[in-house]
């Protein structure tokens, strides 16, 4: 049977964002582009199955905006007909005692035939597949299952070896993580971690990865969901149109940006990196870059950061107490290179100087 796998879709993470007319967040109308597109690709793999890793929401507590965008994907799925298992992820779990977690309202609705949502550990069989759920929080234990001659374990953690993006606070210890070999099945689909990877070949053990970019971490990174064919073994990646983070770098004695390079930004999520030394700092406008990405239809700045390299200061030993100011402001400047601003300094210096000791007369 085909599968289409994903997870950790995160609705309701705003990162770089953009406050569109309507006053809301771009991101709410990425991911409802990104859904729909998954259910196309679902129709036209003609899939068997849409299987959820976990993270449905970035938080336990999703708002209704970020509610209606997931229900109105259920509801498309149960338009085509097409099976549809979800398990919580850490995003959607809430550890405290009697308090719900993200998906607990849509536990609740009747009308939805095609659709299964898992909080505890719970299997199934599809035709000879069988597909043992292990929601995030849950502990595996080997059950007895029903007769079938492949197996898909569907789960929310983190596997030794995996690769992370942004995630560095999901770590376990070391020696805590999960070992696939650990797990008697054909397949594991996992949700977890950002990035879309093999953990394993016996037995295929894969992230999924998460369908949009968030960190610039993730800039070069394919965002996917999987193909996976039970009965061949094979996978296949289906990439999806998700913003794109970019990062640039301008080094001096580049100061702005060619018309070329702002072609090539626009509709971006753009961060911009300045290197330059301390002296030739003040050639950099910070308005005239935003005016040029303002221009040039980024969807948002991210960030300007400037990395400037700052030579270590050590006191010249020829300045001291006894002497006069403007000697000492001479010396001094004689120890420094600021560029084409050091006459302007100076005469500027000089000028203060003299006021200072006119005003001490």
């Amino acid at each position: 049977m085909k599968v289409l796998c994903t997870a950790d879709w995160h609705i309701g993470n705003l990162a770089h964002g953009r406050v569109d007319s309507d006053g809301r967040n771009s991101r709410y109308l990425e991911a409802r582009y990104l859904l729909k597109q998954i259910v196309d690709i679902a129709e036209q793999e003609e899939v068997d199955l849409l299987l959820m890793a976990g993270d449905i929401f970035h938080s336990n507590r999703p708002t209704t905006d970020e509610q209606l965008i997931f229900l109105d994907f259920l509801y498309a799925l149960e338009e085509k007909h097409i099976p549809s298992r979800f398990i919580i992820g850490n995003h959607d779990y809430n550890s405290q005692l009697g308090k719900s977690d993200s998906l607990a309202i849509f536990r609740k609705i009747k009308n939805l035939k095609f659709t299964k949502i898992y909080k505890d550990p719970d299997n199934e069989v599809f035709g000879q597949v069988c597909f043992i759920y292990l929601p995030y929080g849950s502990s595996y234990v080997v059950s007895d299952l029903p007769d079938h001659s492949k197996a898909v374990l569907v789960i929310h953690d983190h596997f030794q070896g995996a690769k992370l993006g942004s995630e560095l606070f999901e770590l376990k210890k070391p020696g805590q993580e999960l070992l696939p070999k650990q797990f008697p099945v054909d397949f594991i689909v996992a949700g977890h971690f950002h990035r879309h990877q093999i953990i394993s070949n016996d037995p295929l053990c894969f992230y999924t990865g998460s369908i949009h970019k968030v960190d610039f971490n993730e800039r070069d990174d394919d965002k996917v969901v999987v193909i996976l064919d039970t009965e061949t073994g094979n996978i296949k990646p289906v990439s999806l149109d998700c913003l794109e983070l970019v990062q640039v770098d301008l080094v001096y004695p580049k100061i702005s940006f060619d018309d070329d390079e702002l072609e090539l930004l626009k509709d971006k999520i753009v961060k911009v990196r300045v290197f330059v030394s301390e002296k030739d700092a003040h050639n950099y406008d910070e308005n005239l870059i935003k005016k040029q990405l303002k221009e040039a239809g980024v969807h948002k700045i991210a960030q300007i950061q400037f990395d400037i390299d700052r030579k270590i200061s050590r006191r010249n030993e020829e300045i001291t107490f006894d002497i006069d100011l403007l000697t000492n402001f001479k010396r001094f400047m004689a120890s420094k290179d600021y560029g084409s601003i050091h006459s302007r300094v100076m005469v500027e210096g000089e000028r203060i100087i003299d006021q200072v000791k006119k005003g001490i007369a």
